[in-house]
C-alpha cells in the first residue's frame, strides 16, 4: 500500500513538473493577418507605457490621438488605459507567448512628453519634442527606443540587452545601463552627465560639463566635448575612453 501511494505522489509531482514546464516555455500566438484599427478618446497625458512587442510611435501635435492597429484575433487581448497621467498600451495575457508573425502597433500624438518606459521587446520612436521640463525614459527587456528631442534634466534607465539612441538635447542626465545594453547619446548634448553602467553595457556622451562615472563589468563610457572628469570608478575591465 505504501508503495502504490509513494507511486502516486510521485505521479502527481511529474504532472505537476511537466504542466510548469509547459507553461514556462510559452505558447505560440499567430497573427490572423487581418488587421483592424482602433481609435481611443484619451486626453490630458504626457507619459506613454508600451510593452508586449508593440511598436509605437510617439509624435509631438497639438491634440491628443491614440490610434492603435492590430490583427483581429488579437483584440480580445488588448490593453490600452489611462491611469492618471500615464497611456498604457500591451496586452492582458494569462500565460506566456511567443509572438509569431503579429501586427502590433501604435500611432500616439500628444503636445508634450515628461516619460517613456518602452518594455517586452518593444520598439518606439519620439519625434518633434521641445520643452524645458524633466525627463523619464525607462527601456528594459531587450527592447528598443530612438528619436529626437529636446528637454530639461533627464533620467535614463536601460536595461536587459535594450538599446536608445537619441538625438537633440538635455541640460543634466542620469544614466544607468545594465545588462549589455547600449546608450547613444552621441548627437544628444547634455550639459553635465551622472553615468552608471554594468553587465559589459556601454554609453556614448556628449558634455562639456562634469562627467561622473561608475562602471563595472567590462562595461565602455565613450566621451565627446570637453568635460571636467567628476568622480569616477572602473572596475572589471571597464573603461572611460575619449571617442
Amino acid at each position: 500500500m505504501k508503495h502504490k501511494l509513494h507511486h502516486y505522489l510521485f505521479g502527481l509531482v511529474l504532472i505537476g513538473l511537466m504542466t510548469g514546464c509547459s507553461i514556462s516555455s510559452g505558447l505560440s500566438l499567430r497573427g490572423s493577418g487581418d488587421v483592424i484599427t482602433l481609435e481611443y478618446d484619451f486626453t490630458d497625458f504626457d507619459r506613454v507605457a508600451a510593452g508586449f512587442a508593440f511598436n509605437v510611435d510617439i509624435r509631438q501635435g497639438e491634440s491628443f490621438s491614440v490610434v492603435v492597429r492590430v490583427d483581429d484575433n488579437l483584440e480580445q487581448y488588448l490593453e490600452v488605459v489611462q491611469e492618471d497621467d500615464i497611456l498604457r498600451i500591451g496586452l492582458e495575457l494569462d500565460q506566456n507567448y511567443n509572438f509569431r508573425r503579429v501586427t502590433l502597433e501604435a500611432v500616439v500624438t500628444m503636445p508634450s512628453l515628461s516619460g517613456v518606459s518602452i518594455s517586452g521587446t518593444s520598439s518606439g520612436t519620439i519625434t518633434g519634442f521641445s520643452s524645458t521640463h524633466a525627463l523619464d525614459v525607462n527601456v528594459s527587456g531587450a527592447s528598443s527606443l530612438s528619436g529626437d528631442i529636446e528637454a530639461g534634466d533627464a533620467s535614463i534607465e536601460v536595461s536587459g540587452s535594450s538599446r536608445l539612441t537619441l538625438t537633440g538635447s538635455a541640460e543634466d542626465v542620469i544614466i544607468h545601463a545594465s545588462g549589455s545594453s547600449v546608450v547613444d547619446l552621441e548627437n544628444f548634448p547634455v550639459t553635465n552627465a551622472n553615468i552608471d553602467l554594468s553587465g559589459a553595457s556601454q554609453t556614448t556622451v556628449l558634455t562639456h560639463g562634469r562627467l561622473d562615472v561608475e562602471a563595472s563589468g567590462g562595461s565602455t563610457v565613450y566621451y565627446l566635448g570637453d568635460p571636467t572628469l567628476g568622480t569616477t570608478h572602473t572596475s572589471g575591465g571597464s573603461s572611460i575612453e575619449r571617442k
